[in-house]
């Protein structure tokens, strides 16, 4: 058996793990990755710019400028995030678990863009094969209602640079 197949089986069991579909998890990395592009590429960059770092941060300012009605369809659509947010990963007293993050007084936006992000680097830095067995449909509920946000936020009427980015190849 070579290699490949070695790693392949490896990398099976770990998505198996995750309990979301490869295609759901798939399409959630590159819709996120070209997403964080297509910010930069629109001028939410780190001032002063380095390795042309996203700012998010400059993007929920901008955000936070929008009428209520244009934001309406991404907090929509992220619902279940805002409810149910992404738990952070910690350690206590040597044992990896979760933490409900607070709110800390954030815009329901602010807070939404917050769990995207939680989403993404959870599943890029955490352990989300940890997930309680007894929640056998979280994580793809995180992972299916954040590809949702993506698309929302690109279909804001104001968000036309960032769509260009996005769909520019």
């Amino acid at each position: 058996m070579g290699a490949t197949s070695v790693n392949g089986d490896l990398v099976d069991r770990m998505v198996e793990a995750l309990r979301v579909p490869s295609d759901l998890l798939l399409g959630f990395f590159v819709s996120f990755s070209r997403f964080e592009y297509a910010l930069r590429a629109a001028g939410f960059r780190q001032d002063p710019p380095k390795e042309a770092e996203v700012s998010w941060d400059r993007f929920e300012n901008w955000l936070d400028t929008l009428e209520p009605a244009e934001v309406a369809p991404v907090l929509q659509a992220g619902k279940y995030l805002l409810d149910h947010p992404p738990k952070r990963l910690v350690v206590r007293d040597g044992v990896p678990g979760w933490e409900v993050p607070g709110r800390d007084g954030q815009t329901d936006m602010r807070f939404l863009m917050e769990a995207l992000r939680r989403a993404r680097n959870n599943l890029f830095h955490g352990g989300k094969w940890l997930t309680a067995p007894e929640l056998p449909d979280r994580n793809e509920r995180v992972i299916s209602t954040a590809s949702n946000v993506l698309p929302a936020l690109r279909r804001m009427p104001s968000a036309e640079n960032i769509r260009y980015h996005f769909e520019l190849y």
